[in-house]
């Protein structure tokens, strides 16, 4: 299991996301609904978590992000 060390600057419900998602694929390779289902089971609210995940990690990676 590989995680970005950046996730240390990320809330600790993000953590426990990245974590969660992916020990979850030792059972699912993919992302299916069985997947989800299982990530659903640990974190009720992942999709809250994966939210922030989705509209922060260029705040993570110190990415440009190109003005729209």
């Amino acid at each position: 299991m590989n995680l970005n060390w950046q996730l240390v600057f990320a809330p600790r419900t993000v953590l426990e996301y990245a974590v969660v998602h992916e020990l979850c694929h030792l059972r699912h390779r993919n992302h299916d609904r069985a997947f989800w289902g299982l990530v659903g089971t640990i974190l009720p609210d992942w999709e809250a978590r994966k939210a922030w995940l989705d509209q922060n990690e260029h705040f993570l990676t110190l990415r440009r992000v190109e003005p729209t």
